[in-house]
């Protein structure tokens, strides 16, 4: 296990990560770190508040584990069976490209500024 500071490129980072992690307890605004995780198809672990606002599946998408010991638990599991990982990871990968990927984005903001000029 290694932990890393300041890094210069993030992506490469994660991209050779086992698994990514999200551990949060408090916050707000978008989870975008997990979502490039999932895009860069590693496993990711996080609490319910990590994963707040993305539209994800316990143990579809990703590991949901809110309680200490569970969240540890799940990462050793990760750690421990790279094929269950592997196919977590692939997994979230489709959900970010169905549900997260430039056409989808593209196509949720033309029904939006569609609405937006009917309105007027």
């Amino acid at each position: 296990m290694r932990f890393e500071g300041f890094v210069t490129d993030i992506v490469a980072e994660v991209g050779r990560a086992a698994v990514a992690i999200a551990p949060l307890r408090i916050g707000g605004g978008t989870r975008l770190k997990i979502v490039e995780a999932m895009a860069l198809a590693r496993p990711v672990v996080a609490t319910s508040i990590g994963a707040e606002g993305i539209e994800v599946q316990h143990g579809r998408d990703l590991i949901l584990a809110d309680a200490p010991r569970d969240f540890a638990d799940a990462v050793l599991r990760m750690l421990a069976q790279p094929a269950e990982a592997a196919a977590l990871g692939l997994r979230g990968r489709r959900l970010v490209e169905e549900a997260y990927g430039w056409d989808t984005s593209a196509a949720r903001l033309e029904h939006l500024l569609a609405e937006l000029v009917e309105r007027r």
